[in-house]
């Protein structure tokens, strides 16, 4: 129920600094269901939420200061394909063995496979996958939220960083929901 969802998304915000993106993920939801008193309200527990979280945060000294580079463009996708080209990278490491090709290939790989699982979430929402289930459509925008504000803040650690197994298993979850999610739809439209 939204109650519970409130006090959930309250929890979650305190456990960790990425809990506080479960509110915009459920407001779209709330948006595209059209649910404007509930939206209004989700709204204000976000902004009390985010105030008590942001109020005396001090950035940890070690951690780069936000940026928009061409690096945090680029950490999005890699980030996000990291699991899925991960397989084809290691299967064509092996007849792969020229470390120039490797260096040329490799990132256009994780960024083009990021680019597809990006591209296929978002036809997920643009199918209105959203009214069949919920739960995937907004724990999918739920993780690509984690990795767009990963990309601002993490992205002055390099891009190596979003290969990192903690975010790999973040572009696991990602490409797991997106395959049950196009395999439902795909039933879902054979039961027609």
């Amino acid at each position: 129920t939204f109650s519970w969802a409130c006090v959930l998304a309250v929890l979650a915000t305190f456990t960790s600094g990425q809990g506080l993106l479960c509110f915009p993920a459920g407001l779209v939801l709330l948006v595209v269901e059209r649910r404007w008193l509930r939206a209004v309200s989700w709204l204000g527990i976000m902004g009390v939420c985010a105030v008590a979280y942001f109020h005396n945060y001090a950035r940890p000294p070690e951690h780069p200061a936000p940026q928009l580079s061409w690096t945090a463009i680029q950490f999005f996708p890699t980030a996000v394909g990291s699991s899925l080209s991960d397989l084809v990278c290691r299967s064509l490491a092996a007849v792969v063995p020229d470390p120039l090709w490797e260096a040329a290939l490799f990132p256009t790989i994780r960024e083009a496979a990021g680019l597809a699982l990006i591209g296929l979430a978002a036809w997920l929402w643009v199918r209105r996958y959203d009214q069949r289930n919920p739960f995937v459509c907004v724990f999918l925008l739920y993780l690509l939220l984690v990795f767009a504000t990963a990309s601002l803040s993490r992205a002055g650690f390099g891009l190596e960083q979003a290969l990192k197994s903690h975010y790999n298993v973040i572009s696991v979850s990602i490409a797991v929901l997106v395959v049950v999610g196009l395999l439902d739809q795909r039933s879902a439209g054979l039961g027609k």
